[in-house]
C-alpha cells in the first residue's frame, strides 16, 4: 500500500496533468510556444509520476 502523502502527491500531479490536458485539447493556448510549455509541463509531470512510483515500490520492497 502507497503512504499517503506520495498518494496526495500522486493525485495532485494527475489532476494538473489532467487540467493541463484539457488545456491542450480546447486549443486554449495563445500561440505555439505557450502550447510547447504546456506539453513540456505534461511530460514533467509525467516523469515525476513515474519517479514517484517507483518510490512506492521501493518503499514497499524495502518493507518485505
Amino acid at each position: 500500500m502507497m503512504d499517503q502523502t506520495l498518494e496526495v502527491l500522486l493525485r495532485q500531479y494527475r489532476d494538473k496533468r489532467s487540467q493541463l490536458a484539457d488545456a491542450v485539447s480546447s486549443a486554449s493556448a495563445k500561440d505555439y510556444a505557450e502550447y510547447r510549455a504546456i506539453c513540456g509541463e505534461i511530460r514533467g509531470l509525467l516523469t515525476a509520476e513515474s519517479y514517484l512510483l517507483d518510490l512506492a515500490k521501493n518503499l514497499e520492497n524495502s518493507d518485505e
